[in-house]
C-alpha cells in the first residue's frame, strides 16, 4: 500500500491549522509503525523552517509563605575562674650608666716664656688630690717688663718697665651641707711713670726715683651653707683684711666683715644682708679714717616663669667728719614670655660706694701718691632688659642702665706737677646713660665665640667731659680646640675716643685744653700646641696692628710684642 502526502507550507496558516496536520502526522506515523513493510514517499516542496513563538513568561518568583513563627531567646552564663600561672618572671637588673673617664690629674704646672721688651713670665700652680672633703694649693705668678717707649715730642725712649707678683695659699674644707674656705695672698705690683708731656718739659726720668711700687696682702675666710634643699636655712658669712702699702710711706689697713642669711616662709624667701667696710689710710700728710655699714632686709617669691624681689637698702657713712645715713629701694623682677627665648627683667637700687686709696691705684696705677678720694653715691640705678637663648647654643643679654651719682670722679693730669705725668681726680654730679649687649654662641665644646658691646654717655654739671671714659668699647673673643692638640684663641679690643684735660702756663696766663685720645684698636692671637699631656708650646701676639695705643694721656702702650714659652705639667 503506497500513500503519498503532500505537505505545503503556505503563509497564511492559521496556529490552529499547523496543530491539526502535526495530530495528523502523528497518526499516520502511528499506524504505519504497526504495519510489517511500509513504503512511502515524502515529497517535500520547501524546506522546513520550524518557528517557535514568543513565551509568556511569569513576573513573580515563586515563593513559599511560612506561617509558623518561631522566637528564638539565647541565654548563657559565663562562671570566671581565676588563672594563676606558675611562671616568674625574673627581675631586670637596671642599666649601669658608665660616665667619662676623668682625666688624668697632674699636681703640678709649670709655664715659663720670654718675650721683646725683654718681658720674662713664669708662673707655678700646685694642687691636691681630688677630694670630697679637702681641696688645697699654692699658686705664683711673676710677669714682668724692661723695655723702653717712645714719648711723643721726646728725642728719647723712656724706660716704661713694670712688673707683677702673686703667691697665694688657699685650703677649702667641705663638710655634709657646710664649706670652710680660706685664702691667704699677697701681690706686689711695680711700675713707672714713664709718661709725661715732652713738649713742656722734655726729661729722661731715672729708673729708680721714678719708680711707684704697691704691696697688697689679703686674707680671707668664708663659712657657707651648701645643702640643696630650700627648705633649709642658707647663710654665708665672710671675712677679710687687707694690708696695703706704697713706697711713698702710705698705709691702708681695710677690713670688712659680709654675712647674709635667707629662709623659706609660706612658699617666699626672706632674708638679711648684711655688710661693714672699714679702712684707715696713714700718709705723709694726713690720716683718713672712714666706716661703712650696709643692712639689706628683702623678700624673694619666684615660680618658674617669674620672680621677684623686693627690699631696702639701708648705709651709714662715717668718716673724719661727719656721719650721713641713706635709704635706696631695691627691686628686682623678670618674666619668661616665651620659654626662655624671651625674659625681659628690670632692677631699681642704689648704694654707697666706698673709695680707698687700694681701688683707686688698681683703677688707675698712675695716680699721685697720697690721693684721698670721696666715696660715690649712687642715688638710683634703673636698669630695663631682655636675656634669653635664640637656641641651646646661641644666648643674648641686652640691657639699658640709668644712674644718677654724686661726687663721680674722673681722672686729669695732675697740673701742679709740671711734667703731668701723675694724676689726680675731679668730681662731678652726673647722670649716666650705659647700654650693654653681650651674645654668646658655643657651637661646640671645642669653639666658642663671644661678643660684648657698650656705649657710654653722661649729662654733667660742671665739668666739659667725662675724661678718660670711652664713648664706647667693643670686646670679641673666640677660641677653638682642634682635636685637643692645638687651642687657639683670638680677642680684639676697641675702646672709642676718649678726652683728657692738659694745662698750660704762659706767661702770668695759665689754663687748660682738651686733648683727644685716640682710639684704642688692639688684636691679639695665641695658640697652644700639646705635644703630650705633659708637655705644650705657646706663642702669644698682642697688638699684631702695631697700633700706638693710649691707656692714659701721655702713656702708650707696647707695639707689636710676641711672647714664646713652654707649658710642663706632672
Amino acid at each position: 500500500m503506497e500513500s503519498r502526502v503532500r505537505i505545503q507550507n503556505k503563509t497564511g496558516y492559521t496556529a490552529m491549522n499547523k496543530m491539526l496536520l502535526v495530530l495528523i502526522a502523528i497518526t499516520l506515523s502511528v499506524k504505519l509503525f504497526a504495519q510489517e513493510e511500509i513504503n512511502h514517499d515524502v515529497v517535500v516542496i520547501k524546506s522546513y523552517s520550524p518557528v517557535i513563538g514568543d513565551a509568556q513568561k511569569l513576573s513573580d518568583s515563586p515563593q513559599i509563605v511560612d506561617t509558623a513563627k518561631v522566637d528564638v531567646q539565647l541565654k548563657y552564663d559565663i562562671t570566671a575562674i581565676p588563672f594563676s600561672p606558675n611562671y616568674i618572671p625574673k627581675p631586670i637588673q637596671p642599666v649601669s650608666m658608665v660616665g667619662e673617664p676623668l682625666n688624668k690629674l697632674y699636681h703640678h704646672y709649670v709655664l715659663a716664656g720670654f718675650g721683646n721688651y725683654t718681658k720674662p713670665v713664669f708662673e707655678y700652680r700646685y694642687g691636691t688630690d681630688r677630694s670630697k672633703e679637702l681641696l688645697g694649693g699654692f699658686n705664683f705668678k711673676h710677669i714682668s717688663q724692661h723695655g723702653n717707649l717712645k714719648i711723643d715730642g721726646a728725642d728719647k725712649k723712656q724706660y716704661s718697665g713694670y712688673s707683677y707678683n702673686m703667691a697665694q695659699a688657699y685650703i677649702h674644707r667641705m663638710f655634709k651641707k657646710t664649706a670652710l674656705e680660706t685664702d691667704l695672698t699677697y701681690r706686689r705690683y711695680a711700675n713707672h711713670y714713664y709718661g709725661h708731656n715732652a713738649f713742656v718739659s722734655d726729661t729722661l726720668f731715672d729708673k729708680t726715683t721714678n719708680k711707684q711700687a704697691f704691696s697688697w696682702m689679703n686674707a680671707t675666710a668664708r663659712y657657707k651653707s651648701t645643702s640643696l634643699n630650700p627648705n633649709d636655712l642658707y647663710y654665708n658669712f665672710a671675712m677679710d683684711y687687707n694690708y696695703y702699702e706704697d713706697q711713698h710711706s702710705n698705709f691702708l689697713n681695710d677690713f670688712g666683715i659680709n654675712a647674709i642669711a635667707q629662709m623659706s616662709l609660706n612658699n617666699e624667701r626672706i632674708g638679711l644682708e648684711f655688710d661693714y667696710r672699714y679702712y684707715n689710710h696713714l700718709s705723709p700728710v694726713q690720716l683718713f679714717a672712714n666706716s661703712i655699714y650696709h643692712l639689706n632686709p628683702f623678700i624673694k617669691k619666684s615660680n618658674k616663669n617669674w620672680g621677684i624681689e623686693a627690699g631696702l637698702n639701708i648705709d651709714v657713712d662715717a668718716n673724719n667728719d661727719s656721719t650721713t645715713f641713706h635709704y635706696y629701694p631695691k627691686i628686682k623682677l623678670y618674666y619668661n614670655v616665651i620659654d626662655y627665648f624671651l625674659v625681659p627683667y628690670l632692677s631699681i637700687s642704689g648704694e654707697k660706694q666706698s673709695q680707698n686709696y687700694r681701688k683707686i691705684t688698681l683703677e688707675n696705677a698712675f695716680v699721685k701718691p697720697n690721693l684721698v678720694v670721696r666715696n660715690v653715691n649712687e642715688l638710683i640705678a634703673l636698669q630695663i632688659g631682655f636675656r634669653g637663648n635664640f637656641t641651646s647654643t646661641l644666648s643674648y643679654n641686652i640691657s639699658g642702665k640709668y644712674r644718677v651719682i654724686d661726687d663721680a670722679h674722673f681722672f686729669v693730669n695732675d697740673s701742679t706737677n709740671l711734667t703731668e705725668n701723675q694724676f689726680v681726680v675731679e668730681y662731678d654730679d652726673v647722670e649716666r646713660y650705659d647700654i650693654d649687649a653681650e651674645m654668646t654662641w658655643i657651637k661646640s665644646k671645642k669653639l666658642r665665640f663671644n661678643l660684648l658691646a657698650q656705649y657710654h654717655g653722661f649729662k654733667l654739671d660742671e665739668i666739659e667731659h667725662a675724661w678718660h671714659v670711652p664713648d664706647y668699647e667693643v670686646h670679641f673673643s673666640t677660641n677653638y680646640n682642634i682635636q685637643s692638640k692645638i687651642i687657639v684663641d683670638f680677642d680684639v679690643f676697641v675702646l672709642g675716643q676718649r678726652y683728657a684735660k692738659t694745662y698750660y702756663k704762659e706767661g702770668l696766663s695759665s689754663g687748660y685744653s682738651v686733648v683727644k685720645v685716640p682710639e684704642t684698636l688692639d688684636f691679639n692671637l695665641g695658640a697652644e700646641y700639646r705635644y703630650t699631656q705633659k708637655w705644650s708650646a705657646f706663642v702669644r701676639f698682642n697688638n699684631i696692628l702695631a697700633r700706638k695705643n693710649y691707656l692714659w694721656n701721655y702713656y702708650p702702650t707696647e707695639g707689636f710684642n710676641a711672647t714664646l714659652g713652654i707649658i710642663y705639667s706632672f
